[in-house]
């Protein structure tokens, strides 16, 4: 059990490149983050967090962050940030972030990186003000472990109002199969119904203004973390918008894929493209 549950949290590297534009090719992918911008000191490793964004370019979308899931790093959203390039936005629009331990060999939790995640949501914001006061809200795209660390983050610093649309891809919102008590401390938070769980989704799932979406597998066949009729829907937030992409495009996409794949992208490119920012005068 605990080989398999370690495998699973263990994602798959990414190997598929996403379609860009023209427009693209104006800016070139940061490898790390500009002058004047902060990063938080990780609450794991006593460093600053890694990842990259911003630098250059004008802000007229809600700035999105990228966050990655379990024993991976900020390099997972290098194709995502390259997609987003193509379809408009800036650098300064665009933040990856690395938590955690970073490394295939450390298992990360979301009680000891939600904070970090927090901190770097009001950096972002704090920075972007600086280029557009009239920045109000970050998106945020996450991934695996990702999304209940952001859900995490947003309910216990109060962000609602500072994350426009969360968009979460193959989360484990209500629990994974393969987890149960006493295998690891993410396991411990992750099992379904957990107690950790059940505080997250209390008293609603869905708490406003934030939009939530979700991109899942949904057919319970392809997704190694949420195989199985009983755990396939897992990912799914009530009162959102959740899209079981196989099902929907008749796809065989597994977890990591899932991230990246074109039809994928689509939905986070429409999912987030009309929160939009005054320019400043």
């Amino acid at each position: 059990m605990k080989t398999i549950v370690y495998t699973l949290l263990l994602a798959l590297c990414l190997t598929l490149a996403a379609p860009m534009t023209a427009f693209a090719d104006e800016y070139k992918i940061p490898d790390a983050f500009p002058a004047g911008f902060n990063p938080p000191v990780d609450v794991t490793r006593g460093e600053k967090v890694g990842g990259f964004g911003g630098g250059a370019g004008s802000i007229a979308h809600n700035p999105i962050i990228f966050v990655h899931g379990n024993t991976r790093s900020a390099k997972d959203f290098i194709k995502t940030f390259q997609y987003f390039l193509g379809k408009g936005y800036t650098p300064n629009e665009l933040w990856a972030v690395s938590y955690g331990h970073n490394n295939s060999t450390m298992i990360d939790s979301n009680d000891e990186n939600a904070p970090d995640v927090a901190a770097f949501i009001e950096e972002v914001l704090r920075y972007a003000k600086t280029i557009n006061p009239n920045v109000k809200q970050v998106d945020v795209i996450s991934h695996s472990l990702g999304p209940t660390i952001v859900r995490k983050a947003i309910k216990s610093y109060k962000l609602e109002d500072k994350v426009g649309t969360h968009v979460m891809i193959a989360g484990a919102n209500h629990g994974m199969e393969l987890c149960a008590p006493g295998i690891n401390t993410v396991c411990d938070e992750l099992y379904p119904g957990s107690p950790w769980l059940e505080d997250l989704n209390s008293p609603v799932e869905n708490p406003g203004p934030t939009k939530h979406v979700t991109i899942y597998d949904g057919t319970g066949k392809y997704d190694v973390a949420f195989n199985g009729d009983r755990i396939k829907d897992s990912p799914i937030i009530k009162g959102g918008t959740n899209y079981p992409l196989n099902m929907m495009k008749k796809l065989s996409v597994d977890h990591d894929e899932l991230r990246y794949h074109p039809a994928s992208l689509e939905l986070q490119w429409q999912s987030v493209k009309d929160n939009l920012v005054a320019q400043s005068k």
